[in-house]
């Protein structure tokens, strides 16, 4: 996992970044967003620098992968919010080249791995401050435990769940 900052710097090729004003009720918001995390996830899971790091993670199980994948996005992503009014959603090879990105950039990054190691994941928004959606992270299936386990880059504890949930959205990437 060490060789992540090597394949990120001899990469040149560039992602999409997609950028759009808030505009519409908040479940269009979300619901849109989810749909373009899932698209760029799912593009750049077979990009080369994604194969890649999928090589570096192989793992003698699931279980494991998932952990060392969340480990790479918690220890090389930094927080960085969207522009007020706008959302902002960086294509996974952005947000490692930038080292940066909100949680539904940390999150499509996380997708994207997964995919790029096939990986059954899922997005997940949740409401918990009043009854909008504010909030997104993935949930991975371990398929040794039969489960999906939580995995929230943003929270930093693997397999741990914001409690106060008001309501929520999955969508299968």
């Amino acid at each position: 996992m060490n060789n992540i900052r090597q394949i990120v710097a001899d990469n040149s090729e560039t992602g999409t970044l997609k950028r759009r004003t808030v505009s519409g009720s908040p479940d269009d918001i979300v619901h849109e967003t989810l749909r373009t995390m899932k698209q760029l996830a799912n593009r750049d899971s077979s990009h080369a620098m994604m194969q890649k790091i999928a090589d570096q993670l192989k793992d003698c199980c699931s279980c494991c992968e998932i952990e060392n994948i969340y480990k790479i996005v918690v220890d090389n992503i930094q927080y960085v919010s969207d522009p007020k009014g706008e959302e902002y959603v960086r294509a996974p090879i952005h947000c490692l080249k930038e080292r940066a990105g909100d949680c539904d950039d940390m999150s499509t990054l996380f997708a994207c791995l997964c995919k790029a190691m096939n990986i059954p994941v899922m997005f997940k928004a949740i409401a918990w401050r009043r009854y909008e959606y504010t909030h997104v992270y993935c949930l991975a299936y371990m398929e040794k435990y039969k489960t999906w386990v939580v995995c929230d880059p943003v929270m930093k504890k693997f397999g741990k769940e914001k409690s106060g949930i008001k309501r929520s959205v999955t969508i299968e990437v």
